[in-house]
């Protein structure tokens, strides 16, 4: 029991103290916020907490499902959403918060979903910094679809759908953007993909489309780009810009990773991958139709170790030392050239590596025409008389 004399106040179980402005404060927002989300329906399942408040009321934007963490972000599930007509209702409930970090409509297994176009303002006033739609019928983005995240968008994933219309001219509207995914789509020679403009992109993924079609200046105006994906989409070529030439790859200085894998390449001219910076890590050329390839055709890879030159599974016969030399000279780690599943010449004509210590840039998979030699095993005395 508290002695006659000692003094009792409110927030402390001490004698004596009285509880400042700031304490009361701090109290009467906690008990504040306490009341209304024990106020409201909350559940909570793995960690994520499913409530109707900060997310909207439930049954506003049902069949979507906001859920919100620990820390108050908020993301919004809405892969039972099935046209685009539904979507577009659901985003015109009221959003106490309006900042979400992700949206994410998976459609895979989905027989009666018909999303086929993502209109303009289809998100009304909600933002988001991550977008993942894929599985669906989608096959129209149109432009301003994602205007309420200008500011916020960092990722934008659109792959496996049926895009064949998509606003690339609007990238530039995008703040921090920096990933765009549109691979397994269905873009095509009577869609062209055009240049992009992007002072924040790094990543470009335009990979599995039914025939890409593009020019080089896809991402001449994307400074930051690191990773451009472009692989089984049949492309001819690499393109070239038609003066000197020079490469569509010119004066980036942060890509790092290019992928032309799967495609219905050629012929690969000098100058088609070139960096200044020498930032290159890997370049696929993998799964292509390759006989001939020009000196310098790909330059500029890192001092790093690791780095890849990927062309299994082409036509390359001929390892001219005027190409290749310069080749193994920029890849001087075992095994960073990889020439497996080509009809490779190992007469006399391949002296010149044989008898050079780059041979070891070629991996143990990169065989003779005859499928049985090792390429880099093939001993210099059996060349003497070349």
């Amino acid at each position: 029991m508290r002695k006659p004399d000692e003094s009792f106040h409110f927030g402390s179980n001490k004698p004596g103290k009285m509880i400042g402005a700031s304490g009361i404060l701090k109290l009467s927002i906690s008990f504040i916020l306490a009341a209304l989300v024990a106020g409201r329906n909350t559940a909570l399942r793995d960690g994520i907490q499913t409530r109707e408040w900060p997310c909207p009321v439930d049954a506003d934007i049902a069949p979507c499902v906001c859920t919100t963490d620990d820390d108050f972000n908020l993301f919004m599930e809405c892969s039972l959403v099935k046209t685009s007509g539904e979507l577009t209702t659901i985003f015109t409930a009221d959003f106490p918060f309006v900042n979400f970090v992700s949206l994410t409509i998976d459609h895979a297994g989905c027989t009666d979903c018909n999303l086929n176009t993502l209109p303009a303002d289809v998100f009304g006033g909600v933002g988001f910094q991550t977008i993942t739609i894929t599985g669906t019928n989608l096959q129209t983005v149109e432009e301003q679809a994602f205007s309420a995240s200008h500011e916020t968008l960092k990722n934008l994933r659109l792959s496996s759908n049926k895009i064949s219309a998509f606003p690339f001219e609007s990238l530039g509207d995008f703040k921090v953007l920096t990933q765009l995914r549109l691979n397994g789509n269905k873009f095509n020679a009577d869609t062209p993909i055009p240049g992009i403009v992007s002072a924040t992109l790094t990543e470009l993924n335009l990979s599995t489309n039914d025939e890409l079609v593009i020019t080089p200046d896809l991402v001449t105006n994307c400074p930051e780009i690191r990773i451009v994906s472009l692989r089984n989409g049949k492309i001819p070529s690499v393109p070239l810009f038609d003066t000197s030439p020079i490469s569509m790859f010119n004066g980036l200085t942060n890509v790092h990773t290019i992928d032309f894998a799967g495609n219905a390449i050629t012929e690969i001219q000098t100058n088609s991958i070139v960096s200044e910076t020498d930032t290159l890590t890997k370049v696929d050329f993998s799964h292509n139709d390759i006989s001939i390839v020009h000196p310098t055709f790909v330059t500029g890879f890192s001092s790093a170790t690791g780095n890849t030159l990927l062309m299994a599974d082409n036509k390359i016969s001929f390892l001219d030392e005027k190409v290749w030399a310069a080749i193994f000279e920029e890849l001087p780690v075992e095994n960073s050239v990889d020439l497996s599943q080509n009809p490779i010449l190992c007469g006399c004509e391949i002296a010149w590596l044989v008898n050079s210590s780059s041979k070891k840039s070629l991996t143990e998979t990169t065989l003779c025409e005859d499928g049985v030699q090792v390429v880099k095993n093939l001993p210099p005395a059996a060349f003497v008389d070349c």
